[in-house]
């Protein structure tokens, strides 16, 4: 298109004009053209509206009317600077601006993404906690009945043998007594022999009963702490809610099948030998979760990268608004204001100078690594670092210099302590500028949304 306009114009020239004009138009068309590259000339004014810079009736674009009028212009024009100029915006526009506008919306986009990834992330790990504290609030309930089982077996295993030993006593007694009569039959007698040695027997069973029913009860506490350690481990392993739900249950039916051991001790050794293959089966699945455990800290960790490469897109897109609600501050950087507000006192080219030399010194005196103007203080049983007043450049600075300049030099030095002890060069932080603090990454997120709401409506 550039060459037939170009063509155009020269079979309109005379012979002996042709170089100057083309020297001439190419130098308007080049001139047009870096002026809006470099943005000397602004075309864009929103989102949706563009203006020719060229003509003066105003009149808003899009962004595809604003092409076909360069375009149209460059041809039709009979003026050789309105064709220059013309065709320098049609190259502009076609060249960078349409460039510059596919990477804006790409960068919408990517930052809709990363708010839609933040906020799910938050919501997973409001369902997580959510699940662990149900989870510890179950385990804490199964002890409680476990306990109170373990209690009243030991009650009544209790009752059973106090009764036992009334009854032998009762025995006793009679035998004296039918011993003591010398018509005794000797049928009773043989019978009150057997009654004594059945209860005998009977006696030590229960009593052999009684000490299986304890061990039981003593395995059952070991096996249950061996069960809470493993549980506490799964509960650190676990991210999902189907896999906590079935590894509870497997816990559950473990611990059912421990307390049924007390009661059915004659299949207690088959039940024993079951439980310690499903707590085997247990440990294997515990590795893989530890496993997938680990895959999430590294996930997690792979986030917080992103989120910190957000945080330094956000930050390099507010660069240019520092004093938006939600901007850039550069912490640690010293303050000129208060200098300058004290050369205008002195109003003298004299007076000047000596500020900016004033401000060029202490902003020497801030980056210098060796000095380190703090001390550690114990207020309430709490150790602080504050400020050494007595540090000889600070008592020069107060003796000095006026308050404003000692504000912004002190205000400065901590907070480089703060951010960059060690580089002592300023960095850039998101600054609410409303409230004077430092801005989460979310309040930024908002603040772009909502600039970006308002230039759609």
């Amino acid at each position: 298109m550039s060459g037939k306009i170009l063509l155009t114009f020269k079979m309109s020239q005379p012979r002996g004009e042709t170089s100057n004009s083309d020297h001439e138009f190419e130098g308007y068309k080049n001139k047009s053209y870096e002026e809006l590259r470099d943005g000397w000339v602004n075309v864009k004014f929103s989102e949706t509206i563009f203006r020719c810079p060229y003509c003066r009736d105003g009149r808003d674009y899009t962004y595809g009317d604003l092409l076909r009028h360069s375009s149209r212009t460059a041809i039709s024009s009979s003026g050789l600077k309105e064709k220059a100029t013309h065709m320098g915006l049609e190259e502009y526009l076609e060249r960078d601006l349409h460039a510059n506008l596919l990477s804006e919306e790409k960068g919408k986009k990517s930052e809709e993404i990363r708010s839609w990834t933040d906020s799910y992330m938050a919501t997973v790990m409001e369902i997580r906690q959510a699940m662990i504290a149900k989870f510890n609030a179950d385990v804490n309930m199964m002890e409680e009945k476990a306990n109170a089982q373990l209690k009243k077996i030991t009650v009544e295993h209790g009752l059973s043998l106090r009764l036992l030993d009334d009854r032998e006593r009762e025995l006793r007694h009679r035998e004296r007594k039918w011993r003591a009569l010398e018509a005794m039959n000797e049928s009773v007698k043989k019978e009150l022999d057997n009654d004594r040695i059945l209860n005998g027997l009977f006696i030590s069973e229960q009593r052999k009963a009684h000490e299986r029913v304890l061990k039981l009860a003593d395995d059952q506490e070991r096996e249950k702490r061996k069960l809470h350690h493993r549980i506490i481990k799964l509960q650190k392993a676990l991210a999902d809610k189907p896999r906590l739900e079935l590894e509870i249950n497997q816990i559950k039916g473990a611990i059912e099948v421990r307390e049924q051991l007390i009661d059915e001790d004659v299949d207690a050794k088959k039940k024993l030998g079951k439980l310690e293959k499903n707590l085997k089966k247990m440990e294997k699945e515990l590795e893989r979760m530890e496993d997938l455990n680990q895959a999430l800290i590294v996930k997690e960790r792979l986030t917080n990268d992103e989120l910190q490469g957000a945080r330094k897109e956000l930050i390099s897109g507010l660069i240019e608004h520092p004093r938006a609600q939600i901007g850039v501050k550069r912490m640690g950087d010293l303050d000129v204001k208060p200098f300058l507000a004290a050369a205008k006192k002195h109003a003298s080219v004299r007076g000047a100078q000596d500020a900016f030399k004033l401000a060029s010194t202490w902003r020497e005196r801030l980056r210098d690594r060796n000095w380190h103007p703090f001390k550690i203080t114990t207020v309430n049983g709490d150790s602080k670092v504050v400020l050494d007043e007595e540090d000889e450049k600070i008592a020069e600075l107060k003796e000095m210099c006026d308050e404003g300049i000692y504000d912004a030099v002190v205000t400065a030095l901590k907070e480089l302590n703060e951010y960059n002890p060690n580089g002592r060069y300023p960095l850039l932080e998101l600054w609410n500028n409303n409230e004077k603090r430092k801005a989460s990454l979310n309040e930024g997120i908002e603040y772009i949304l909502k600039q970006w709401r308002a230039h759609n409506r």
